[in-house]
């Protein structure tokens, strides 16, 4: 392939890898802090239920957000994994990987939020009130588990390209440093609210460094793409 045609091809990954950055932020949380989270009143299944049934339609609008920000994770680390292969094809690999399962399991944790309307709406058999609301907190401690391992595959997985990223100079070394660090933070985060999840709440404005750090570097990748100098002499596996 000649070398100003990869560049060009190069280039479009990373602007897609940077849109895709973005795109997945604002459909997660326009869905899920806008309509869910405002849909759902925590520890009391009467008025969550009273809420799902008035809005049902945007409701399952929120959750198929939620779905869709899991699965567009795919394509976003897939062209990641085009542009940073050349660093280190195996860890390059092992990052895809990662966030490859992170979709899975988000998919996961969305079918779980798909499976409660079907008890807030009382369509999913006959159960009484105290069986309905038993069920609603089962599901909600499943889908509370669910969320936490996806978040830990998301960090690693975010950890391993943000090294790559580092390592390879596309981007400047402050902000891909501070990816690390933030995906790094985010891990421990992670297996913390696995381990006491009593203090999830405490512990949920340390996550703001590694959303920082996403909409910095999805802005970087889709307004000046990488260095394509540094892309080209970098060593890794022939085109």
């Amino acid at each position: 392939m000649p070398d100003d045609k990869r560049d060009r091809s190069v280039r479009a990954y990373a602007r897609l890898a940077g849109f895709l950055y973005l795109f997945i932020l604002a459909v997660f949380y326009a869905a899920d802090y806008l309509i869910v989270s405002r849909t759902i009143v925590e520890g009391d299944f009467t008025q969550s239920a009273r809420n799902v049934l008035a809005s049902e339609p945007l409701y399952r609008l929120g959750l198929a957000g939620e779905f869709a920000a899991s699965w567009l994770t795919i394509p976003l680390a897939g062209a990641l994994y085009v542009v940073l292969k050349r660093v280190d094809p195996d860890l390059a690999l092992f990052a895809l990987l990662f966030r490859v399962a992170e979709a899975v399991l988000g998919s996961v944790c969305a079918l779980i939020g798909f499976v409660a309307v079907r008890i807030y709406t009382g369509t999913a058999g006959a159960f009484g009130p105290a069986e309905s609301q038993a069920l609603v907190q089962l599901l909600a401690r499943a889908y509370g588990a669910c969320f936490t391992i996806t978040v830990i595959f998301f960090s690693i997985g975010s950890l391993l390209f943000f090294v790559l990223l580092f390592r390879s100079r596309f981007l400047p070394r402050i902000l891909s440093g501070f990816g690390v660090l933030a995906s790094l933070l985010v891990t421990v985060l992670g297996f913390a609210n696995l381990i006491v999840p009593q203090y999830a709440t405490l512990l949920a404005p340390a996550f703001m460094p590694i959303l920082v750090a996403e909409v910095a570097t999805g802005l970087w990748l889709l307004l000046a793409a990488v260095n394509t100098t540094k892309w080209n002499a970098t060593a890794g596996v022939a085109d």
